[in-house]
């Protein structure tokens, strides 16, 4: 009922949909730094500590390597699954 609704109608929501996002972005940049990518040991565990699941983990792999795939737009469709 409420989707599509303009930015200037209900800013609030916006605004902390934007911090939401902006906290992903930031643990994306934080795990994308910190995590070993040259262990093979770590590809194939199940938990780490930078990512989590190896879902998020294969997601990020996955998303970093779309031409034009934002990291931004990488946070808003991790937010979408975490919400969803």
């Amino acid at each position: 009922m409420f989707k599509s609704l303009p930015r200037w109608l209900i800013p609030k929501a916006y605004r902390i949909r934007d911090k939401m996002k902006q906290a992903m972005q930031k643990w994306h940049d934080f795990a994308r730094e910190s995590y070993d990518w040259e262990d093979p040991k770590a590809e194939k565990e199940e938990w780490d500590e930078f990512y989590g699941a190896r879902l998020m983990r294969e997601r990020a792999k996955m998303f970093d390597s779309i031409d034009g795939f934002t990291d931004e737009a990488h946070a808003a469709i991790d937010l979408g699954m975490l919400w969803g």
